[in-house]
């Protein structure tokens, strides 16, 4: 879903955690002096409560989906090799 921020703000992407626990990504708008701030943040009604940073950026689309992490790319990747070499036996 395509945002807009007001004027005055940036888009962000949030990450914060609930103790050591429950980590959480949250993206949207953000007035520009809350950007790279740690701040707590009530998220559901029954009071959790999180950490969370807002990394702050300005240009078209900065907060959408990142890049996937290297080891979640190999294990892509041997799992396809490993499903064309099988079903290549089967046939």
């Amino acid at each position: 879903t395509k945002t807009n921020c007001n004027i005055g703000e940036k888009c962000y992407t949030g990450r914060g955690k609930a103790g050591d626990v429950l980590e959480v990504k949250l993206l949207g708008c953000v007035k520009a002096k809350e950007c790279e701030l740690v701040t707590n943040v009530e998220l559901f009604s029954n009071t959790t409560i999180y950490m969370m940073t807002r990394h702050c950026c300005d240009t078209h689309f900065c907060n959408t989906g990142h890049t996937l992490p290297l080891n979640t790319l190999l294990s892509l990747s041997l799992t396809t090799i490993t499903m064309i070499l099988t079903f290549n036996r089967i046939q």
